[in-house]
């Protein structure tokens, strides 16, 4: 799920365009630099209920690059677990 606001960071019209593409999340989107740092992070709060902030560099749609702060943490609502990110650019 995207917002409207990281849909734009990545050069993006709208969280819906964002959806459609049809690589894998991190494949599509997260630099190859920064993909074991962000999947390891996700799992650690997933499995461990623990929240982190980490540097991640992301791919924009132009073909760019755009370094953000990330704050991740888990959340749990209505019986699901979720992984929240706040990003900082």
């Amino acid at each position: 799920i995207c917002n409207n606001k990281f849909a734009t960071l990545l050069g993006y019209e709208s969280p819906e365009e964002w959806s459609n593409v049809e690589e894998s999340f991190t494949e599509a989107f997260v630099d190859e630099s920064s993909q074991e740092i962000l999947v390891s992070t996700y799992q650690n709060a997933m499995s461990n209920l623990v929240g982190s902030t980490i540097s991640v560099e992301w791919k924009k749609k132009s073909g760019g690059k755009i370094k953000t702060r990330v704050i991740l943490v888990p959340f749990l609502f209505d019986g699901n677990l979720f992984a929240l990110h706040f990003i900082d650019a």
